[in-house]
């Protein structure tokens, strides 16, 4: 169990497994984010772990995206309804976000650096 104490998601398509790391968690996205509406059984899934993440005062999060395969625009909202999260936090409590992405796939590249264009002093990526 990771420090979090929280569950992996599972779902047919997608698979997110949180893991620990120095400094962190990690969470590993695994299949692909492309149903219609992914709020509804995503966002809670990234609300327990807000809430665990501030609880824990953890500052660092890496998103793993190197197996993911696809992620819609649906997909990218949520994420950044989850980035917005930790925005509204006070300073103290607030996490950043380090994306991990996979140079192979090009959506990767291209959208996720989006992200850090919107975000830059709480998203940061590593293209590998």
């Amino acid at each position: 169990m990771n420090k979090l104490g929280i569950e992996d998601f599972t779902s047919e398509d997608i698979n997110i497994k949180i893991e620990d790391f120095d400094g962190g968690i990690r969470v590993a996205f695994i299949g692909n984010i492309d149903s219609q509406d992914p709020d509804s059984s995503l966002m809670p899934f990234f609300d327990r772990i807000n809430s665990k993440i501030i609880e824990n005062d953890i500052k660092q999060i890496e998103l793993d995206f190197l197996k993911l395969n696809f992620m819609n625009s649906s997909g990218i909202k949520v994420i950044v309804k989850w980035a917005q999260l930790s925005l509204i936090l006070p300073e103290h409590k607030s996490y950043k976000f380090r994306i991990l992405a996979n140079s192979r796939v090009s959506w990767q590249v291209n959208s996720l650096k989006f992200l850090t264009m919107l975000y830059p002093d709480l998203i940061e990526i590593s293209i590998i």
